[in-house]
């Protein structure tokens, strides 16, 4: 058996805010509780892209999630962030991560 950090976190990606909450739920399962909120500017700033929307967990450790655009909501059909496994923004996803 393989453990994983991420079985232990949800990663709940807001379109509306443009914020991504990373909420702790092995420390205390019936009391789920927020570990770390990944502000849009932070997002803007280090991929331009927008409004997270779907987590994926890559063999890597990041975490791959899909942004239906830009900060000026252009819709590009390309966007992907990568956090890394302390839940950062590590940049842009591209097939050469």
């Amino acid at each position: 058996l393989i453990q994983s950090t991420f079985l232990f976190y949800f990663i709940l990606s807001y379109i509306r805010s443009g914020r991504i909450y990373v909420v702790d739920v092995k420390t205390n399962p019936r009391a789920p509780s927020l570990h770390k909120v990944v502000e849009p500017a932070d997002i803007i700033q280090k991929t331009g892209l927008a409004y997270p929307h779907t987590s994926h967990c890559l063999a890597s450790g990041d975490i791959m999630i899909s942004c239906l655009g830009d900060k000026d909501g252009n819709a590009a059909g390309n966007g992907f962030l990568l956090l890394d496994s302390e839940f950062n923004v590590k940049g842009r996803y591209s097939s050469r991560s």
